[in-house]
């Protein structure tokens, strides 16, 4: 699919899974959790960030 090696893939879980947490209201944070995969080293990294609710909802 991709003719190189310098790319990257990201998943943000929407509902739980075997791989990510799907995203979580708590109060007025809204909790999400993300995997970015970088191609060229292999570097795999899991990424968790939290919202203001008020701003998005």
């Amino acid at each position: 699919m991709v003719a190189s090696d310098n790319n990257f893939f990201v998943a943000t879980g929407v509902t739980d899974g075997a791989l990510l947490s799907g995203v979580r209201k708590q109060g007025d944070v809204v909790m999400t959790e993300s995997m970015v995969i970088r191609g060229r080293s292999g570097t795999v990294r899991k990424v968790f960030a939290e919202y203001q609710a008020e701003r998005w909802i």
